[in-house]
């Protein structure tokens, strides 16, 4: 058992070397500047240790961006706004949009770098696809009259679109106005989340009048 632990911990150590070691290569001068053996150099490791874990720099790539992503994604589908009554259901929605906020700024080194000269041109697209995933998975739509998907890509374009830019031009805007910009955009979109989650007709003739959610006015 004393002897598995060693290993546990000697294969985190490496791991964490070899991505500390990436990302600086990125950092300094985007994918065309990582290859394997600057790698294993910083991480003071050898080539045959790293293949044992990545056939190459963008197995390794791929890895790091899905741990994000897949962060990013378990926020996104923790959100339950068809449970509560309108008032508290804004309220959920809020702390929904800031736990997300929170998650980029406390990943914003690598997501800024990703998303930044020299990063994968196609995390943009992972990203955008991960959000659909997550709200085509709610059924967003589902009861409409034309088709969901398109729902779905105006949605996930949407938050792409304003994540992205918000780590692009470094926090320019703050995270409580941003969260409020989310939240104006998206709130149609949460009205007909509740639809499908099961407030019946009512609901969703309440969800598709104006002024169903600012007491008539």
């Amino acid at each position: 058992m004393e002897r598995r632990k060693k290993t546990d911990l000697r294969v985190i150590r490496t791991q964490k070397a070899i991505r500390e070691a990436f990302w600086q290569l990125m950092e300094q001068g985007g994918i065309d500047n990582v290859n394997v053996q600057k790698i294993v150099d910083l991480a003071n490791i050898n080539r045959s240790t790293f293949y044992s874990y990545y056939s190459d720099k963008y197995d390794l790539l791929d890895k790091m961006e899905g741990e994000l992503l897949d962060g990013l994604c378990e926020i996104m589908g923790e959100v339950r706004v068809s449970e509560a009554d309108t008032s508290t259901r804004d309220e959920i929605f809020h702390q929904h949009v800031m736990h997300i906020l929170t998650y980029l700024e406390s990943n914003a080194a690598h997501l800024m770098t990703l998303i930044g000269k020299g990063g994968d041109r196609s995390f943009h697209k992972r990203l955008d696809d991960q959000i659909e995933r997550v709200w085509d998975q709610k059924g967003i739509g589902r009861h409409l009259t034309f088709p969901e998907h398109y729902l779905v890509v105006a949605l996930s374009g949407m938050m792409t679109g304003l994540l992205t830019e918000w780590l692009r031009t470094g926090f320019a805007m703050s995270k409580e106005d941003l969260a409020l910009l989310i939240e104006r955009l998206a709130r149609p979109f949460v009205d007909m989340a509740v639809v499908e989650g099961g407030n019946g007709a009512a609901g969703g003739a309440a969800a598709s009048r104006p002024d169903a959610s600012e007491g008539g006015r």
